[in-house]
């Protein structure tokens, strides 16, 4: 019993490694979708449903998933996820084919493309593996703004600064009597928002927050903000900015929606979209952008950083540097990244690794590198990078 449990505290402490594939399903079950994982062609069911980076402890009937198990599972959607855009192409034309189709019956149309800002996230409060969710298509995978969305910002713009009359707002949006009783006042809205869509398919970026009083936030009775608390990185994803989007509307009334077109566009230049909107995310200008993200698939993003690795003078090496261990990237994002040691007097302990621009080497969360460890009176002071193994 003494030895399961050293085995289960080593297993805490090491978190999920590459090549790790721990699930609570049976074994040839799990080996199966381990195997398969890179034909999942859709983002939403690989986001939310499947989750292969399982290296939790079993406490009782409940399965954890460990931090680094989540940030290792982002990494990977970046280098094993290939979506191709056919089904974004199919799904703008048959968008741009039904609003064709409404105006037969007398309906003005309004379509406009914008370009993020910066980055955009919507739905973070959605449910999900990872506690951070994002809005993806159920049915195509790609990140979309939903048209309720879409109506609440251009609403909200109508109300907090254009300070429209209540009749107009009601004409516009529609009203709906609080009063379940008095139906007879419920009005039906003049303008038909809809879902607004990536003109090709966007390039996802990994950003990060980090809480700095996590106990406070957890229980704040017990716990008050204090600088003595660890602060927590949680990463999540993004949609990159210089990304497009296909805006729709449609109503009887043509003031009505060049009104509504007017208040959205100003919405999304001076409210923003989504979350986060207070530190910059989710702001619009009008047209594509410059910076318009790549087609295709988000494994073009790994390769390219392969190919930087190399031109920088950075391949891979088959062999060991003098007076070197191995050591994991767990993080990225922070200035210098950080690394696990995984060998040696030192193993399982973290450190920075300074000195480094490990997009510049094509390194993300995950990669495995050669380091040389330095010390100070015995105590682990900083790792140096010397390769990345091949």
């Amino acid at each position: 019993m003494k030895g399961r449990s050293n085995e289960r505290h080593k297993q805490e402490e090491e978190g999920s490694r590459p090549g790790d594939f721990r699930v609570p399903l049976p074994r040839d079950t799990a080996q199966v979708l381990n195997n398969n994982r890179g034909g999942i062609d859709n983002l939403n069911l690989l986001f939310r449903r499947f989750v292969w980076r399982w290296n939790a402890t079993q406490d009782g009937k409940v399965w954890e998933l460990k931090d680094m198990a989540k940030t290792h599972f982002l990494s990977d959607i970046f280098s094993e996820f290939n979506p191709g855009d056919d089904a974004l192409k199919a799904c703008n034309a048959r968008l741009r084919a039904s609003l064709q189709f409404v105006q037969e019956f007398g309906l003005t149309v309004e379509q406009l493309e914008m370009s993020t800002l910066w980055r955009l996230v919507v739905g973070m409060g959605y449910k999900s593996s990872l506690e951070i969710g994002m809005t993806l298509h159920h049915i195509y995978g790609f990140p979309y703004i939903p048209a309720t969305a879409v109506k609440g910002l251009t609403r909200a713009w109508a109300e907090l600064v254009e300070k429209a009359d209540k009749a107009t707002v009601g004409k516009i949006f529609g009203s709906e009597s609080k009063n379940e009783k008095a139906t007879d006042s419920n009005q039906l809205g003049s303008v038909l928002f809809f879902d607004a869509i990536p003109v090709d398919w966007p390039r996802l970026e990994i950003d990060v927050m980090n809480p700095h009083y996590p106990d406070y936030y957890r229980d704040p009775e017990k716990n008050p903000p204090g600088d003595w608390q660890s602060p927590v990185p949680i990463q999540f994803l993004t949609v990159a900015p210089g990304t497009g989007f296909w805006f729709g509307l449609a109503s009887k009334n043509n003031e009505d929606i060049k009104e509504a077109k007017q208040w959205l566009v100003s919405g999304l230049k001076e409210l923003g979209i989504g979350a986060k909107t207070s530190a910059g995310y989710g702001y619009f200008k009008e047209g594509l952008s410059q910076m318009k993200a790549t087609r295709g698939s988000l494994a073009s993003m790994t390769q390219k950083a392969e190919k930087t690795a190399t031109t920088n003078g950075a391949p891979s090496i088959s062999h060991r540097p003098a007076g070197s261990v191995k050591a994991e990237i767990i993080d990225n994002v922070t200035k210098p990244p950080r690394v696990k040691i995984l060998e040696g007097k030192h193993a399982h302990r973290e450190t920075i690794l300074p000195g480094v621009q490990l997009q510049n080497l094509g390194l993300s969360i995950g990669s495995i590198i050669y380091v040389s460890i330095l010390e100070q009176k015995g105590k682990l002071v900083k790792a140096e990078y010397k390769g990345k193994l091949s």
